[in-house]
């Protein structure tokens, strides 16, 4: 849409967002629904997530916490402790 949206800190956040082209290191998830920690943005910290896979390649993810400056396009990438199991484009 081209558009540029202002508003204060508490307004870019979000708990929850899509991933498509997912690419599992193992070739497949480790289950439909695990627990994990996700990355969103290049030395960003982590956060811990639930992750559902809604197909091998397509997942939704429900963050604990509020996390700013989720966008489409975006890499996301899970981890289960050190390891890392996969990433996705994000289409919230």
């Amino acid at each position: 849409r081209n558009a540029l949206i202002v508003g204060g800190r508490e307004t870019i956040g979000r708990r929850q967002f899509s991933a498509t082209r997912v690419n599992w290191i193992a070739g497949t998830p480790p289950a439909d629904r695990f627990d994990a920690s996700v990355q969103v943005r290049y030395h960003a910290p982590r956060v811990k997530a639930q992750i559902s896979c809604s197909s091998p390649t397509e997942v939704r993810v429900e963050l604990t916490a509020l996390e700013p400056g989720i966008a489409p396009g975006q890499s996301a990438v899970f981890y289960l402790d050190d390891l890392c199991l996969g990433g996705g484009i994000i289409t919230l």
